[in-house]
């Protein structure tokens, strides 16, 4: 944790969902309550994202799924130095600083989070080639272009997938090419052989698609624990890294479609 605040859990109700969960900040005389998911407000806070996800709740995600994409990337020969990766939903940039680490060469990230962008510049600013503020549902021409110069080898979304919009997913996912390999995580209920009433529409359904309709030949695929929650009791996610089979289309994406988002 930082030197100049302290957070603590604000429900330990072994009940509560992840969507209710907050932290007290603690700076000096200031108090305040944070929701765990108010991105925004976290990142204007230097360390704050770490202090919360990784020392607090012990999150692993971040190394987990980066850890799995090179594995595979390894085993199928490739020379990490020439890979370009393309991070979906970078965040601060923790998924793309351990891609770095592990010597992958190149980094696209996009998020929809202006403040994701500066936290990322601020704390890791030569982790990513360029850093992306856009809403991958509507792509602006310029996005599409970058998107086009960069040419991605590969994909990694890491603990974003379940609010991006299938639109947007289309657009990352269709940005690889046939043979790249994509790596992301997703509630491991997500993937139960006859999941909940929860995990059956949305990015849940989508990528059990995506594993069952010859979209995606999955490479590695392992149950962990992304990080405690406020109880102190495990969250299970399941990391699967796979090899792109086909294109995704939109109508067939569409299908998933969540009202929520």
């Amino acid at each position: 944790m930082s030197g100049d605040f302290v957070v603590e859990v604000g429900d330990a109700s072994p009940t509560v969902m992840q969507k209710n969960e907050y932290v007290r900040f603690i700076r000096g005389a200031q108090e305040r309550v944070m929701w765990l998911h108010d991105y925004d407000e976290i990142y204007k806070i230097q360390g704050l994202y770490e202090a919360i996800f990784v020392d607090l709740f012990k999150g692993i995600s971040h190394q987990v799924v980066p850890d799995a994409l090179v594995d595979c990337m390894t085993s199928s020969q490739l020379d990490l130095g020439q890979e370009r990766v393309l991070d979906f939903g970078a965040g601060v940039g923790l998924a793309g600083e351990r891609l770095t680490q592990l010597g992958v060469g190149q980094l696209l990230a996009i998020d929809v989070t202006h403040q994701g962008r500066l936290a990322t510049l601020r704390d890791r600013p030569h982790v990513y080639a360029q850093y992306l503020v856009e809403d991958m549902s509507h792509p602006s021409e310029t996005a599409v272009e970058v998107l086009r110069a960069f040419a991605p080898t590969a994909l990694i979304c890491v603990s974003s997938l379940n609010v991006i919009p299938v639109d947007a997913w289309t657009t990352v996912y269709d940005a690889i090419p046939v043979g790249g390999l994509v790596a992301f995580n997703v509630l491991s209920g997500a993937l139960a052989t006859r999941p909940e009433q929860a995990f059956l529409n949305g990015s849940n359904a989508l990528v059990r698609h995506l594993m069952q309709a010859d979209l995606l030949e999955v490479c590695e695929q392992k149950a962990y624990r992304h990080r405690l929650n406020s109880a102190g009791q495990p969250v299970m996610y399941t990391a699967v890294v796979g090899r792109k089979r086909r294109p995704l289309s939109l109508d067939e994406a569409r299908r998933f479609s969540c009202p929520s988002w």
